[in-house]
C-alpha cells in the first residue's frame, strides 16, 4: 500500500481562537477570581471597553491596529475567565482501602 502524504498544518490567522490546554485556562481562572483587581486592571491596560478607532491617515490605522491587538488580549482573557470548565465525567471515586468511614456491619446469626 502507498503511504497518505502527510498534510501540512492548518495555516492559523491571528483572529483563530487560542488553543489553550486545560491547566491554561484554570490558571487564568484562578487568576481572574483570587486577584480580581489585578486582573480588571490588565484588562483596563488592554482597554477592552474603549473604542480602538484613531484617525488620520495611516497613522492613524496603525494606531488602530496597535489599540485593536491589545483589546483583542483582553477580549481573550475576559472569555477564558467566564468560560465554564468541562466537568469530569469519572464518576465517584473509587473506596479507598484506608477510609476513615467505618464497613457496613454484616449480619450476625446468633
Amino acid at each position: 500500500m502507498a503511504k497518505q502524504p502527510a498534510q501540512a498544518p492548518k495555516q492559523r490567522f491571528p483572529w483563530d481562537p487560542v488553543e489553550l490546554e486545560l491547566h491554561e485556562i484554570s490558571a487564568i481562572k484562578a487568576i481572574a477570581a483570587q486577584h480580581a483587581t489585578g486582573f480588571e486592571a490588565i484588562l483596563k491596560i488592554c482597554r477592552v471597553d474603549e473604542m480602538s478607532f484613531t484617525a488620520g491617515g495611516e497613522d492613524g490605522r496603525r494606531a488602530t491596529d496597535y489599540a485593536e491587538g491589545k483589546r483583542a488580549v483582553g477580549i481573550t482573557l475576559r472569555n477564558v475567565a467566564t468560560m465554564k470548565m468541562p466537568s469530569s465525567s469519572r464518576g465517584a471515586p473509587p473506596e479507598l482501602p484506608n477510609s476513615p468511614t467505618p464497613p457496613a456491619p454484616a449480619d450476625k446469626k446468633p
